[in-house]
């Protein structure tokens, strides 16, 4: 749960730049993979250990489909 928490808090910062009118493809791609990358090594870091099976399919779930939770919304 943790993991995931932090996760959000960069993807909320992703969605704040783009709404700010960041619009730098390089930057925005950037930012999500690391996101992700925190996201994966949180998990594998995580007390009491996550089995490797739910991190790595939570990991993928979010590199596929995290692309739409980036994008600005109302109330961000």
């Amino acid at each position: 749960a943790r993991a995931a928490i932090i996760h959000d808090l960069l993807y909320k910062r992703i969605r704040q730049y783009r709404a700010a009118g960041g619009e730098d493809a390089v930057v925005i791609k950037k930012a999500k993979k690391a996101a992700d990358k925190v996201f994966l090594y949180a998990m594998k870091d995580a007390s009491p250990a996550v089995p490797g099976w739910k991190i790595y399919a939570a990991y993928y779930a979010v590199v596929l489909f995290g692309r739409w939770s980036i994008i600005p919304r109302e109330g961000d």
